[in-house]
């Protein structure tokens, strides 16, 4: 069985974040707001915790087209990754489990923001980092031994390189189930479904007001002064030479490469029967990849190969051979490789070209990296210990720029857009008046801000408010006549009554959906999963509210597909399934409380 792309590293999610939880950009947060998202346990998740790992994935909700259902499932998706966080630290807590003081100092050393250009532990930098981020070694240690027993737990049970497999029979049943298809007929009822919307009286309106004043709040507005640095305030400090892209091309033999057939077993024994009749003569490296393989000698090709690219175990013995040798068994992580060279040459000069710019860019953006830690670290070390804003400005000639009043939304007084990024905006609404002004990673900018003045929200009288307490009233009208008529097709649909198409209804027939890319399909999760529960065809989908709409699936077709197994994925997916299967075992021994009021309001 051959896999072409085998080098690509996958990654199986073992534990969301477990460590930038706690590194240097979230070490900075403050710890006065502490308001509780969950309870998991003994441990809990606090709204600044929560904040801290949602505003890492603010950029790419504002960069992308994300339907309100998709953000919601990102926000459980990550407090999710924090419960699966807690609920280990709960178990090491238990199991009594502890590291010892070599495993402390072997991952200090190898943190990178303690180490010097030479990738070597510095003790200056490491006291100097942790001075920034108001830690005392002590303070930074205790850290490190509640998390590193839970990493160290988990990913010695779900390394994410490791190929499961369970005999390539059961594996193509793993993954015809997987990239199931199903067909379907979508009913979708829309507001135009319903007529004859009466008028409400002052006495429902006022209930409906009562009941729902959280809805008639003039927002919050922020006035705030902000310092914001991008990515070329510090690009332009930099400067890469020729000399240093050259050095690195030498140094990992970038220019050496080979064209060479990988022809891949998941079974050692049908390795090395390949390869006994490849020395035998029986038959050609061709013949083999098709008999042994099943698959084509062109299927096997990659090109342009470097030491680098290949595990560490095959690259010298991959180097070794010339044009036209072929290679004995060998292991990796991905299984029993036989490899022919096919060519040995020299990098061509459009594509070192390409090279050296990729490193002068990865460069420039490892080195940026690291200027913008040091200027984190040596800026809020100063306003630790007393510098304002302004003081900053000063001294680094770094304009303040004002905003506001400005709402969360984005919104001045008039209800006009400021044009600031969201990420900003959620910055300073996560700010408090009295918070120093730390400077912080946010989105694309290293940014502090100091808040000049909070606007508190105000309730409209119902008077003030009336015209809202009617489109409230309407709106909720709507929702409940349009969910009654989804009830009331789906019931005729159950009992296979021919449907009455009326005004507010449409049937789109023959939707494929696919089971592996329910995220890109524009339908609702719920809607999806209830899809592939479906066992007969002819089957109803209860109506369920997806934008607006009610909609209501109606099974025509299954089928599975008919690409090709890639044996690697399907391994990955049964090692989160086994994670999973630990996750909820652990979410029934310790009790799992959600503040979903804390979440909605985001």
């Amino acid at each position: 069985m051959n896999v072409k792309n085998f080098f690509t590293r996958v990654t199986v999610v073992v534990l969301a974040c477990l460590l930038i939880l706690m590194g240097v950009g979230n070490l900075l947060s403050d710890d006065n707001k502490k308001e509780e998202v969950a309870r998991v346990g003994k441990e809990v998740i606090t709204l600044d915790e929560y904040k801290s790992l949602y505003q890492n994935y603010g950029e790419q909700i504002s960069r992308s087209d994300v339907s309100e259902e998709q953000v919601k499932r990102l926000k459980y998706d990550l407090l999710n990754a924090l419960i699966e966080q807690k609920l280990l630290f709960n178990l090491m807590s238990d199991l009594g489990l502890a590291v010892g003081e070599e495993s402390i100092k072997d991952h200090i050393k190898n943190t990178r923001y303690f180490q010097n250009d030479k990738g070597e532990f510095d003790k200056e930098k490491f006291h100097e980092t942790l001075n920034g981020l108001h830690m005392t070694e002590a303070e930074y240690v205790a850290k490190l031994e509640k998390i590193l027993p839970a990493m160290m737990l988990i990913t010695s049970l779900f390394h994410d390189n490791y190929p499961v497999t369970f005999g390539e029979k059961i594996d193509e049943q793993i993954y015809k189930n997987r990239y199931q298809t199903r067909v379907v007929d979508i009913v979708k009822i829309t507001q135009d479904a319903v007529t004859n919307i009466p008028e409400p009286d002052d006495r429902a309106l006022l209930d409906l007001y009562e009941k729902n004043k959280s809805h008639f709040y003039s927002p919050e507005y922020r006035i705030a002064q902000y310092i914001s640095l991008g990515q070329k305030y510090f690009e332009d400090q930099i400067q890469i030479t020729n000399e240093e892209v050259s050095h690195i091309i030498e140094q990992q033999e970038l220019k050496d490469q080979r064209d060479i057939f990988n022809l891949i077993f998941h079974v050692k024994e049908e390795a090395e029967a390949a390869r006994k009749v490849l020395e035998e003569g029986k038959m050609s490296f061709e013949q083999v990849v098709e008999e042994f393989g099943k698959t084509t000698p062109e299927e096997t090709r990659i090109n342009n190969v470097t030491k680098d690219f290949l595990p560490e175990g095959m690259r010298e013995k991959v180097f070794t051979l010339k044009a036209g040798d072929v290679s004995e068994v060998l292991a990796s992580n991905f299984g029993w490789h036989i490899i022919k060279v096919e060519n040995t040459h020299q990098i061509s000069d459009e594509n070192l070209a390409d090279l050296k710019k990729n490193i002068r860019s990865a460069l420039t953006n490892q080195k940026s990296f690291e200027k913008v830690n040091d200027f984190i670290n040596q800026v809020n070390y100063k306003i630790y210990n007393g510098a304002t804003i302004e003081g900053v400005s000063n001294e680094y000639n770094l304009p303040i720029q004002t905003i506001g009043p400005v709402d969360s939304n984005g919104k001045d007084q008039s209800g006009n857009s400021v044009g600031s990024s969201n990420d900003l905006i959620s910055f300073i609404f996560s700010r408090e008046t009295d918070q120093k002004g730390y400077f912080k990673g946010v989105g694309d900018a290293v940014v502090s801000v100091k808040i000049v003045d909070i606007i508190p929200p105000k309730l409209q009288s119902f008077e003030e408010g009336k015209a809202s307490v009617i489109d409230l009233w309407r709106n909720k009208f709507i929702k409940e006549r349009m969910f009654k008529i989804g009830q009331e097709v789906a019931a005729q649909l159950k009992e296979k009554a021919d449907l009455e198409r009326t005004q507010g209804m449409e049937l789109i027939k023959g939707q494929q959906i696919h089971r592996n890319e329910a995220d890109q399909q524009g339908y609702p999760f719920s809607f999806i999963e209830e899809i592939f529960n479906m066992k007969t065809i002819g089957s109803v989908t209860d109506p369920i509210q997806h934008n607006d709409e009610i909609i209501i699936g109606i099974l025509k077709e299954m089928y599975s597909s008919n690409g090709k197994l890639n044996t690697f994925d399907t391994g990955k997916r049964v090692m989160i399934s086994l994670k999973e299967q630990l996750i909820s075992y652990l979410e029934s021994k310790y009790k799992v409380e959600v503040n979903h009021a804390v979440l909605d309001d985001m």
